[in-house]
Parts: structure tokens; C-alpha cells; sequence
């Protein structure tokens, strides 16, 4: 009972804009293309339309963002079958945007934000190592002036190749 109104009253407070990020002088999309380890990801996000939203100052976004080494562990076909689907791949990067910043240490304590695919992102430990729904955080919390990034190493709900 105690954990549930812990992490409503975070939550609640979350939303009010209590908890905003430092911010930096770049939004979500220039601070993932100044790490220079984004660029497919930058590139669906443009090519989805998805790029004003994330460049945004009047809304907070945390961005859960697979770097270009998690685009070259999906099967060719898997991937050129969403590139040739925008419905389809906005949905897959839809569920890798939560309204809101939603620092790790939230994300810890059971705080579920909603991915704007209208998914849980659901947080927990395997092995020592934080994750988010089954995807290993590799950094977390780099702010930019409009959000929170967190760098995770798969793309949800797309297969990988296991080799």
C-alpha cells in the first residue's frame, strides 16, 4: 500500500512538472544526433513525422532510444519490412516516447510511464543489470532541454538476430 502511493504521489508530482530535468541548450532530437550514436534512429524519427514532437519545448518527453548497434542486430528483412510500413514503424517508435521525464532513479522505484504507443514501460533488474520492458539500460539520464534520453540496447517489440 505504502509503494502504490509512493509512486502515485511521484507520479502526480511528475506530471505537475515538479521533477523536471536539468536541461541542456539541446532538445531530445539534437542531443541524440550530437552523440553520433543515433543516426538510424534520428533518421526513422524524421522520416516518421515524429521529429517536431520530439524537438518540442512545450511538452517533456523521456526518449528510450536504441543507438545504431541495436539496428544492426534485427534480422534485414524484419527491418526493410517496417521501413516499407510507416504506420507500423511510427508504432514501434511511438513505444520508445513516454510524455514526461522519467529519470531512472523513478523508473527504479515502479513508476510505469505510458509510451505514447499506449504501452506500460515497465522497469526491473535481471542480474544486476536495470532494465526496461526486457531492454538492458547501457546510460540513463543524459537531460536535454526538452526531456530525458535513455539509452537501451534493443528496440521493443522487434526481434534481433541471436547471434
Amino acid at each position: 500500500m505504502k509503494k502504490s502511493f509512493l509512486v502515485f504521489l511521484l507520479t502526480s508530482l511528475l506530471g505537475a512538472g515538479v521533477f523536471a530535468a536539468p536541461s541542456s541548450n539541446m532538445d531530445i532530437v539534437d542531443t541524440a544526433i550530437n552523440a553520433g550514436q543515433f543516426t538510424t534512429l534520428v533518421s526513422l524519427v524524421q522520416k516518421t513525422g515524429l521529429e517536431d514532437v520530439l524537438r518540442s519545448q512545450d511538452v517533456k518527453y523521456t526518449l528510450f532510444a536504441p543507438p545504431d548497434a541495436a539496428f544492426a542486430r534485427v534480422p534485414k528483412e524484419q527491418l526493410d519490412a517496417l521501413l516499407a510500413d510507416p504506420d507500423g514503424l511510427k508504432k514501434v517508435l511511438l513505444c520508445h516516447i513516454a510524455l514526461g521525464v522519467y529519470p531512472s532513479n523513478l523508473l527504479k522505484l515502479g513508476v510505469e510511464p505510458e509510451a505514447l504507443c499506449k504501452i506500460s514501460l515497465t522497469g526491473g533488474f535481471d542480474n544486476g543489470v536495470f532494465q526496461v520492458n526486457f531492454a538492458n539500460v547501457l546510460l540513463p539520464d543524459i537531460h536535454a532541454s526538452n526531456g530525458i534520453i535513455h539509452v537501451i540496447d534493443a528496440i521493443f517489440g522487434v526481434s534481433e538476430n541471436n547471434n
